[in-house]
């Protein structure tokens, strides 16, 4: 009979541990607990092997791991905090009240206007300010030079023109004055008025034949008189009543002002319908002279000149449009 091999004599032993058990022990089959052989080495645990065990034994396991790990020195270097404490210095720990009593302080220093922050602020405003100050005078100035530079230059200009413009209105003036004078002196040359306007001869007056060497005798000149201003009537109706109103009473001021149809065609003046020419005798009345006879001397547009064929009289009158048509100046052609 052969020799049992390794394996069944340990299986024998297996055995024979299983029987020398407690046999009124109850059985337990529990997977997890393991079988230990007698010839078997001791159970090591190890990490790299996934382990298939209760609950309990893995917190079992998993204890066990933590005090062989607090046990056995570690190889890693670990800082020691307790030795950079010592090496440091200490920091000061604040407390709630130290906290309050300094923010106390500097509200203090806020409310007396003392606070660094505060005063530093007020000095970038200060220094904004000025600056921004300065910058406003410099172009007020500049402002101020643009105005007064364009006010000189207009100032210039309208004195400029205002010389031209009073030149060109004396120069106007002059030639108004020269057409005037031509036309007066013409208007003269044609109308004899020098002498009375119906020279009358008297009838006593004897006409003898001189002798042809015998010197006349020297006649005395008289002195011609001097003929009165003629009155133009050349300011308008509205001013001609304002002063009335302020030289005469309201009582004596007649309510209703008489119109009178004037109108001048082909250098002749039609009056009330009737027509006057001129050299045509006629009678004037008016409010300063009264009625007298008279004749035409001239008809224009802007007047007509009226003159006394009274031997003597030099009374001249001259009218304007105005003054026919409001009644100041008659005119009709016998007297009434």
């Amino acid at each position: 009979m052969s020799a049992p091999s390794a394996a069944k004599r340990r299986c024998a032993s297996v055995r024979l541990v299983t029987n020398t058990t407690n046999k009124h022990a109850p059985v337990v089959n529990d997977v997890s607990t393991p079988v230990r052989c007698s010839t078997a080495s001791p159970k090591v645990y190890s990490s790299s092997v996934s382990m298939f065990d209760s609950p309990a034994v893995s917190e079992r396991f998993s204890e066990q791991r933590r005090k062989d790990d607090s046990e056995s020195p570690s190889t890693t270097p670990t800082l020691d905090v307790n030795a950079a404490n010592a090496t440091s210095p200490p920091k000061p720990t604040i407390s709630h009240e130290q906290r309050i009593s300094e923010l106390e302080k500097e509200l203090q220093l806020v409310e007396a206007g003392t606070h660094p922050k505060f005063l530093e602020k007020l000095r970038e405003f200060q220094q904004k300010q000025a600056d921004e100050l300065e910058m406003i005078d410099i172009m007020y100035e500049r402002e101020k030079e643009a105005i007064e530079r364009k006010y000189l230059m207009e100032h210039a200009a309208i004195q400029r023109e205002l010389k031209e413009r009073e030149d060109e209105l004396v120069q106007t003036l002059l030639l108004e004055l020269d057409d005037r004078i031509r036309f007066i002196e013409a208007e003269v040359a044609v109308l004899d008025v020098a002498g009375p306007a119906c020279p009358t001869f008297s009838m006593n007056k004897k006409c003898l034949r001189r002798r042809p060497h015998d010197n006349p005798t020297p006649v005395e000149k008289k002195k011609a008189r001097a003929a009165a201003p003629p009155i133009i009537h050349l300011l308008p109706e509205h001013i001609i009543a304002e002063d009335v109103r302020l030289l005469v009473p309201p009582e004596s001021i007649p309510s209703v002002v008489q119109h009178h149809k004037v109108s001048l065609d082909n250098g002749k003046l039609i009056y009330e319908g009737k027509t006057y020419q001129r050299g045509q005798a006629l009678v004037v009345q008016t409010e300063n002279y009264g009625a007298f006879a008279g004749m035409i001397l001239s008809i224009c547009e802007q007047y007509i000149q009226f003159r006394s064929t009274v031997p003597g009289d030099t009374r001249q009158v001259m009218a304007t449009m105005d003054d026919l048509e409001s009644g100041r100046v008659i005119l009709r052609k016998k007297i009434i």
